[in-house]
């Protein structure tokens, strides 16, 4: 018996599953024409297929991914939150609108996308974004940026000499060239008075730019733990506070200890995550908690706290 379903005569169940097969395969093949057109398609299964096959071709961006937040299915939504992850936290506005996103479900009182969101803000800011992925949309939109994206050499592809730009065509701006490879906005404090670069002076002063960049990252991030802090002392729901938990201990910022502390004395599946979160931090209020949990009614609490004690 054919396992080819006839278009002609297939249900609208049917059709559905063909549109998802052939998205799927095309995030394996390689080939993403209709892959983006099937965010809009009308079957959640197929829009969180084609999220899955964007992310599988590289072509996922911070733009595609706050559509599909917003998506009236929580399937999609779901998937969404997964792969946000792996978009880079930078002070662009697709960042801001994935974080600001995510923090509106997990202020929401809904329970399944509020542990959601907790854990994909976790995940993207985790040890303020050290980890985080290199790729993202910006990079791939900025050839004179996307040299450092770290791409592995094709066969009898050679070096280049050192010194040398591999992108050099990509950047219009002669006096841009002449710089160099410039990895880091902070680059430019170097730069000093060199009469050769007045071009680029007139730009403006560029060396507040890794500062603005830096102050606003850092101002999300706070707004971020304290909305997570705020969710462990006052959620309803243990498993969004459990989620809260444990993002605060992927994040690590001093400001996230009080409320891992606080998680101390909550329900069993909190203390666990509140004493294994505790791992992130120091100080002699945590290792008071600690030894306070070794005598916890819970066994696996106590054998969390006597892990990290040990």
């Amino acid at each position: 018996m054919s396992s080819t379903v006839d278009r002609s005569v297939a249900s609208p169940f049917e059709h559905a599953q063909l549109r998802r097969t052939e998205v799927t395969l095309a995030g394996f093949n390689g080939r993403e024409e209709g892959v983006s057109s099937a965010l809009n398609d009308p079957d959640p299964t197929v829009r969180a297929a084609a999220l899955s096959a964007l992310h599988r071709l590289g072509t996922l961006t911070s733009s595609k991914i706050s559509h599909a937040l917003d998506d009236e299915d929580l399937r999609v939504r779901r998937r969404a939150c997964e792969l946000a992850t792996l978009i880079p936290v930078t002070n662009d506005d697709g960042s801001r609108e994935i974080d600001g996103i995510l923090l509106r479900f997990l202020q929401s009182g809904d329970e399944t996308m509020g542990e959601l969101s907790a854990w994909s803000l976790g995940e993207r800011h985790q040890q303020q974004n050290n980890d985080s992925p290199d790729a993202g949309e910006n990079v791939a939109e900025d050839p004179c940026r996307a040299r450092d994206a770290k791409q592995p050499k094709e066969a009898g592809e050679t070096e280049q000499p050192e010194g040398q730009n591999q992108n050099e065509t990509d950047c219009e701006n002669p006096d841009l060239r002449d710089l160099g490879d410039l990895r880091d906005v902070s680059d430019l404090r170097d730069l000093g008075d060199r009469s050769d670069l007045r071009d680029v002076r007139d730009l403006g002063d560029l060396r507040d730019v890794e500062d603005h960049t830096d102050s606003f990252v850092e101002s999300n991030l706070a707004n971020i733990v304290q909305t997570l802090s705020e969710t462990v002392y006052h959620h309803a729901d243990a498993l969004v506070r459990e989620a809260a938990v444990a993002a605060l201990g992927c994040i690590g910022t001093p400001e996230a200890k009080a409320p891992i502390l606080h998680a101390i004395g909550d329900k069993a599946t909190v203390r666990r995550r509140a004493v294994i979160a505790l791992a992130s931090f120091e100080g002699e209020d945590v290792e008071a908690a600690l030894a306070e949990a070794t005598g916890d009614r819970d066994w696996q609490v106590r054998q969390a706290a006597e892990d990290l004690l040990a």
